[in-house]
């Protein structure tokens, strides 16, 4: 399963260690998680959380059993948090593999190649809004794999990581 949600990239690995240590040890029910992610993490509102809380899931720091989300107690080591981003998160393979056969690329290119692979239910769930949604994923994406070492961006234009 590959997910969606991608919060904004914080500024350094330090917030996404915050957001780990949010999610609680004995499992709660989703509701609460996000209660609690949005009361320990500034400035993340209770949407935002739900969010986080997909994100967290997708690089295996948190886990949701029968009954609710707890955190799996994973180190927050670069390499690893990179390999869940690659393998969990939907469009990072896409894009890497694209950034690898054609060079350095601009948001608005890597968008192009997103949209080509969006989900037609996404399309016509929100006809109105897909497109700036999308497009902020896009952005998320890359610069969580530039927050990862995946990809290095110089000048608005990003490339994958070729040292």
């Amino acid at each position: 399963m590959r997910f969606k949600s991608i919060p904004p990239a914080p500024d350094s690995l330090t917030f996404l260690e915050e957001a780990s240590q949010a999610v609680p040890l004995v499992p709660e029910p989703e509701e609460s998680c996000c209660v609690r992610l949005a009361s320990r993490l500034e400035p993340v509102n209770k949407d935002e959380a739900r969010t986080w809380l997909a994100f967290l899931r997708a690089l295996d720091l948190a886990e949701e059993g029968k009954l609710g989300y707890v955190r799996t107690g994973m180190p927050i080591e670069v390499a690893v948090l990179a390999e869940a981003f690659v393998a969990r998160v939907f469009g990072v393979r896409e894009v890497l593999s694209h950034l690898e056969e054609a060079g350095p690329a601009d948001v608005d290119q890597i968008f192009e190649l997103v949209r080509s692979i969006v989900p037609n239910w996404e399309l016509h769930r929100n006809p109105g809004t897909w497109e700036s949604t999308w497009r902020d994923r896009t952005e998320a994406l890359l610069d969580w794999a530039v927050l990862f070492g995946l990809v290095t961006e110089a000048d608005g234009s990003f490339d994958v990581d070729r040292s």
